[in-house]
């Protein structure tokens, strides 16, 4: 299966994101819904980072091995 583009999925997990805060703001406050906006926000920070990681790693990478993870 070929890896999702970036950009992509960036889009899908933020809106992912935005829908649970949404739902929250509109009243929606009980356990579940606060451990989805905790859970859908932490995955948008994660994909956020990925391309920083992968630029650290190229700029770091002394081997070919060092940049395939």
């Amino acid at each position: 299966m070929p890896e999702m583009d970036i950009e992509n999925e960036k889009q899908c997990v933020f809106c992912r994101a935005i829908d649970a805060m949404s739902d929250y703001m509109d009243g929606y406050k009980d356990e579940a819904q606060d451990k989805l906006v905790l859970r859908t926000s932490s995955e948008y920070g994660i994909i956020c980072e990925k391309p920083i990681v992968a630029e650290q790693s190229a700029k770091n990478a002394k081997q070919i091995k060092d940049i395939l993870w």
